[in-house]
């Protein structure tokens, strides 16, 4: 990763092909753990920030283009569609929280807990969209429009991560990086290191 704004950094693009077996099938409901280490001083550059987990265009659900869990800015969390805010919901804990109070990386492993799933039908808006930070939940949504279709749509993938905006020691090149990812369709994973 250079310093600032990286559109084009590289990430794991994951389609789900076998869950179940049938090919190209979306998932109503998803969880996932990942370990994340954040290089020695690498420090959130703006209110973009860095956007953790992406669901987009054909990996999200039809009718928007994007679908992403940020860092926005040093401060706050926040879940996005189409740029626009879910219900201008912010989570007041963010990077600098995980790192102890600093907007600076702390080059130690951290565990991060996704769970999504898609609304029952296109008319209602009770998707769910939470996230665990080293065992506990600092952000949670229950009334979530993804915009599917119609019930059983849900999703076809994720990227991770995605783009972000940072500062980084002498301007070189720094690392972000992912470890141990888990998924499950039943149910919250944890692990050492996840408070479970």
């Amino acid at each position: 990763m250079d310093q600032g704004l990286n559109t084009n950094s590289g990430f794991l693009a994951y389609v789900y092909a076998s869950m179940p077996s049938s090919p190209g099938s979306r998932l109503s409901e998803v969880w996932m753990r990942v370990f994340v280490r954040y290089s020695t001083g690498i420090a959130m550059a703006s209110s973009s920030g860095h956007k953790t987990l992406y669901m987009n265009s054909d990996f999200c659900h039809t009718g928007s283009s994007s679908c992403y869990m940020l860092f926005e800015g040093s401060s706050a969390m926040r879940l996005t569609r189409d740029g626009t805010n879910f219900d201008n919901q912010l989570s007041s804990y963010g990077y600098s929280s995980l790192m102890g109070g600093a907007n600076s990386g702390d080059n130690t492993w951290h565990c991060f807990e996704y769970h999504w799933k898609a609304e029952t039908t296109s008319s209602n808006s009770n998707g769910v969209f939470e996230w665990w930070l080293d065992g506990t939940l600092r952000y949670s949504h229950t009334s979530v429009d993804y915009n599917t279709t119609g019930a059983g749509n849900g999703f076809a993938g994720f990227t991770l991560p995605n783009n972000g905006d940072f500062t980084t020691p002498g301007g070189n090149a720094a690392a972000i990086d992912y470890d141990d990812i888990a998924l499950s369709v039943t149910q919250r994973i944890g692990g050492t290191g996840c408070g479970s």
